[in-house]
């Protein structure tokens, strides 16, 4: 960030499909809140962090498996060139 100052991070929090949806969609907020957080601690401004939470509805993997709900609950981080 201090050598590109117009990029953008984007963080995206999703669960497995075994909760319900009231459960997964905070969890996977408190997910991005979480390394939000961790990347404003490091010096990345707030203000160049966009964030969304996606709860279940965003599966990789439709297996009733543990190997497929691990690849399910995870964050996304995305990089792009800011305007």
């Amino acid at each position: 960030m201090k050598d590109n100052p117009n990029i953008e991070i984007g963080i995206d929090g999703h669960a497995d499909p075994r909760g319900s949806h009231q459960y997964n969609q905070p969890l996977s907020q408190r997910r991005v809140d979480a390394i939000k957080a961790a990347l404003v601690t490091a010096g990345i401004p707030s203000a160049k962090i966009q964030t969304g939470a996606f709860g279940e509805t965003q599966l990789k993997c439709a297996e009733a498996t543990e190997a497929c709900w691990q690849r399910d609950r995870r964050v996304e981080v995305l990089v792009r060139p800011g305007q």
